[in-house]
C-alpha cells in the first residue's frame, strides 16, 4: 500500500520496513541507528542524521532519497529504476548505490568520504566536494558526471558508452577513466593533478587550468586532445588513429606521443615548450605562436611541418622520404645557415629559427 512513516530516534535504534507500494518515510536520527527498507515502488525517503548510522534500501521503482548527515555513516541502496538521490554530508561517510536505470545523484560533501556506485543506464552525477575523498563508478551507458572539488581527491570511472565527465579541481587530484565509446572529458582547476584515460573510440579530452599536472591517454580512434591553460605540465599519449592534439595557452611544458595514423599537432600561444613524436602516417605539424619551442620527431610517412609566429625555435627531425617544410612569411625573409653543424632557417623579421634534418621539400607561403 501507500504507507507514510515518520520516525524520530535519539540515542536508540529504529528499524522501518514497508512492503510493496509508493511509500513515504521521514526519519530523524540523533546519536542513533536507523534502518529503512522501503521495498518495491516509487518511494520517497528523507533522512536527517547527526552522529548516527543510517541504512536506506529501496526496491525496484523510481525512488527519491534525500539525506542530510553530520558526523554520520550513511548507506543508500536505491535498487533499479530511475532513482534520484540527493545527499549533503559534513564530516561523514556516505555510500550510495543504485542498480540499472537512469539514476540522478547529487552529492555535496565537506570533510567527508563518499562512494557512488551506479549500474548501467544514462546516469547523471553531480558532486561538490570540499576537503573530501570521492569515488564515482557508473556502468555502461551515456553517463554525465560533473565534479567541483576544493582540496579534494576524486576518482571517476564510467563504463562503455558516450560518457561526458567534467571536473573542476582546486588543490586536489582527479582520475577519470571511461570505457569504449565517443567520450568527452573536461578537466580544469588549479594546483591539481588531472589524469584522463579513455579507451577506444572518437574521444574528446579538454584540459586546462593553471599550475596543474595534466595527463591524457586515449585508445585507438580519431581522438582530439586540447591543452589550453597556464603554467601546466602536460603528457599526452594517443594510440593508433587520426588524432588531433592542440597545445595552446602559455608557459606550458608538453610531451606528446602519437601512434600510427594521420595525426595533426598544433602549437600556439606563447612561452610554450613541446616535445612530440609520431608513428607511421601522413602527419601535419602546425608550429606557431610567440616565443615557443618545439622538438619534433616525425614518423615513417610524408609529414608536413608548417612554421609561423615569432621569436620561436623549432627543431624538426623528419623520417620519411617526402617530408615537406612550409615556411610562412615569404622566401625573401628566410635565410639558410649553419650552427654547430646543424642546418637551419632564420627569419630576421620574426626572429624565428627552424633547425631541421630529413627534409626533402622546402616551400614558402
Amino acid at each position: 500500500g501507500k504507507n507514510a512513516v515518520i520516525a524520530d530516534t535519539q540515542g536508540g535504534e529504529t528499524d522501518i520496513k514497508t512492503g510493496k507500494g509508493d511509500d513515504t518515510v521521514v526519519a530523524n536520527a540523533d546519536n542513533a541507528t536507523t534502518k529503512i527498507d522501503a521495498g518495491a515502488g516509487d518511494n520517497k525517503v528523507a533522512v536527517v542524521a547527526n552522529q548516527s548510522a543510517v541504512d536506506v534500501q529501496t526496491g525496484k521503482g523510481n525512488d527519491t532519497v534525500v539525506a542530510d548527515t553530520t558526523k554520520s555513516s550513511t548507506q543508500i541502496d536505491a535498487g533499479s529504476g530511475n532513482n534520484v538521490v540527493d545527499v549533503a554530508s559534513q564530516s561523514s561517510t556516505t555510500d550510495i548505490k543504485a542498480q540499472d536505470g537512469n539514476n540522478t545523484v547529487n552529492d555535496n560533501n565537506k570533510d567527508s568520504l563518499s562512494t557512488v556506485n551506479l549500474g548501467n543506464g544514462g546516469n547523471t552525477v553531480t558532486e561538490k566536494n570540499n576537503n573530501a575523498i570521492t569515488t564515482v563508478n557508473t556502468g555502461d551507458g551515456n553517463n554525465d558526471v560533473k565534479e567541483q572539488n576544493s582540496s579534494s581527491d576524486t576518482i571517476v570511472k564510467a563504463g562503455d558508452g558516450n560518457n561526458t565527465v567534467a571536473t573542476q579541481t582546486q588543490g586536489g587530484s582527479n582520475l577519470t577513466t571511461v570505457g569504449d565509446g565517443n567520450n568527452t572529458i573536461q578537466q580544469n582547476g588549479q594546483n591539481a593533478l588531472n589524469i584522463a584515460v579513455a579507451k577506444d573510440g572518437d574521444n574528446t579530452i579538454q584540459q586546462g587550468g593553471q599550475n596543474n599536472i595534466n595527463v591524457a591517454k586515449t585508445g585507438d580512434g580519431d581522438n582530439q586532445v586540447t591543452e589550453d591553460g597556464n603554467n601546466n605540465h602536460i603528457a599526452v599519449q594517443d594510440q593508433d588513429g587520426n588524432n588531433t592534439v592542440n597545445v595552446l595557452g602559455h608557459n606550458q611544458d608538453a610531451k606528446v606521443i602519437e601512434g600510427n595514423g594521420n595525426d595533426t599537432i598544433t602549437l600556439d600561444g606563447h612561452n610554450n615548450n613541446i616535445t612530440a613524436s609520431v608513428g607511421n602516417g601522413q602527419d601535419t605539424f602546425n608550429l606557431g605562436g610567440h616565443n615557443n619551442k618545439a622538438t619534433i620527431q616525425g614518423g615513417q610517412g610524408d609529414d608536413k611541418y608548417v612554421v609561423s609566429g615569432d621569436n620561436n625555435v623549432f627543431t624538426i627531425n623528419g623520417q620519411g622520404t617526402n617530408e615537406t617544410l612550409l615556411l610562412q612569411g615569404g622566401q625573401s625573409n628566410w635565410q639558410q645557415s649553419t650552427q654547430n653543424n646543424q642546418t637551419y632557417y632564420f627569419n630576421a623579421d620574426t626572429n624565428t629559427k627552424v633547425f631541421y634534418t630529413g627534409i626533402q621539400n622546402v616551400i614558402y607561403a
